[in-house]
C-alpha cells in the first residue's frame, strides 16, 4: 500500500509538472531565454519531470529520505543487468514491436482523418549530420532513458501488486502522458509491450533499448533526403501506408509481427513460470488485498487530467 501511495502521488506530481512546463512553453518562456525552445523544453521535461522529480519524490514518500535505503532504489526501478537470454530476446523483439506500433499508428491516424482531425504541419528539418544527432539525442536518447525510468521504473514499482495487469496501468498513463490524441493509440500498445518486457526481464534496460530503437526509426524517416538508406525506409513506409498492394502487405506484416511479439514475450515469461515466480495462468491474478484502481485517488485524478487534456487536443483540432 505504501508503494502504491508513493508511486501514485509521485506520478501525479510529475504530470502536474509536465502541464506547467507545457503552459510555460506555450507562453514563450523558453523562446524568451534565447535558446531553441523545443530543445530546452525537451531537456527540462525529460531530465526534470521524468528524471529528478520522480526519483526525489519516490525516495521521500517510499523511503522517508533514509540514506540507508538508497541501494533499494535500484531494485525499486529495476535498474539491474538483464540476462543475456532476455537481452537477445529483446533484440529479436525490436523490429516486430516497431512494425506493430507503426501499423497501429497508421490505423489511428486514418481514424482521426475520418472524424475530421486537422493535423498540424511539421516544421522542415535541416538535412545535416549535426541536426540528425541533435534529433536523436532529443527524440530517441532522452525519452528512452527518462520516460522509461518513470513509466516502467516508477509505475511498475508502484503498481507491482497488480502483477502483469500493471502493464495496462503503465501503458494507459504513458499514452495519456503525451497529452496529444495523435499519439494516444500507438503509445498505449507500445507501452504494454515495454511494460511486459520489464516485468519478464526484471530489468529496465530492455525497455530502454526498445524505446530508443522505435524513436530512432521515427527520426530516420525525417532525414530521407540525407541518406539513401533513410530514403528507402521512408519510401517503403509511404508505399505500405498508401498503395493498395502495400496496404495488403502491411496487414500481413502486422499479423506476423504481432504473432512474433507474443511468442517472444511468452519465451521471456516461461522461465519465470518454471521458477515459480509467475503462475502459468496469464495474466497472473491480482492479490485479494491489492487496492482496487477505482479506490486509488491519485490514479483516478491523474487519469482524469490526462483524459481531459487529450480530449481537448482532439476537440481543438477538429474541423
Amino acid at each position: 500500500m505504501k508503494a502504491r501511495y508513493a508511486g501514485g502521488v509521485t506520478y501525479l506530481l510529475v504530470i502536474v509538472c509536465l502541464l506547467l512546463m507545457r503552459i510555460s512553453s506555450s507562453l514563450g518562456v523558453y523562446a524568451a531565454l534565447g535558446a531553441d525552445p523545443d530543445a530546452m523544453f525537451t531537456c527540462v521535461v525529460q531530465i526534470l519531470c521524468f528524471g529528478a522529480l520522480p526519483l526525489a519524490c519516490w525516495f521521500a514518500f517510499a523511503h522517508g529520505m533514509r540514506t540507508d535505503k538508497l541501494p533499494a532504489l535500484a531494485d525499486d526501478f529495476s535498474l539491474k543487468k538483464p540476462s543475456l537470454r532476455n537481452l537477445l530476446l529483446t533484440l529479436a523483439l525490436a523490429i516486430p514491436a516497431v512494425a506493430v506500433t507503426s501499423a497501429v499508428s497508421t490505423a489511428w491516424t486514418r481514424i482521426l482523418y475520418v472524424i475530421g482531425y486537422d493535423f498540424p504541419s511539421s516544421d522542415p528539418v535541416a538535412q545535416t549530420a549535426a541536426e540528425l544527432f541533435s534529433e536523436l539525442a532529443l527524440v530517441a536518447v532522452l525519452p528512452a532513458l527518462f520516460e522509461e525510468f518513470t513509466h516502467r521504473g516508477l509505475l511498475l514499482a508502484a503498481y507491482g501488486d497488480r502483477g502483469e495487469r500493471a502493464a495496462l496501468v503503465s501503458a494507459l498513463l504513458f499514452a495519456l502522458m503525451h497529452q496529444n490524441i495523435r499519439q494516444t493509440g500507438y503509445t498505449f500498445v507500445f507501452g504494454v509491450i515495454l511494460a511486459l518486457v520489464v516485468i519478464y526481464s526484471r530489468s529496465l534496460l530492455p525497455a530502454v533499448l526498445l524505446h530508443f530503437f522505435n524513436n530512432f526509426v521515427s527520426v530516420c524517416y525525417g532525414f530521407a533526403d540525407m541518406d539513401p538508406v533513410f530514403a528507402f525506409m521512408d519510401s517503403a513506409r509511404v508505399w505500405l501506408q498508401t498503395d493498395r498492394i502495400g496496404s495488403a502487405v502491411s496487414a500481413v506484416i502486422f499479423v506476423a509481427s504481432a504473432a512474433a511479439c507474443i511468442l517472444i514475450l511468452y519465451a521471456m515469461r516461461t522461465p519465470l513460470v518454471k521458477e515459480g515466480r509467475l503462475p502459468a495462468r496469464f495474466p497472473a491474478p491480482v492479490p485479494a488485498d491489492a487496492l482496487p484502481l477505482y479506490k486509488d485517488i491519485p490514479f483516478l485524478v491523474t487519469v482524469a487530467a490526462g483524459v481531459a487534456v487529450t480530449v481537448f487536443s482532439l476537440v481543438w483540432r477538429l474541423t
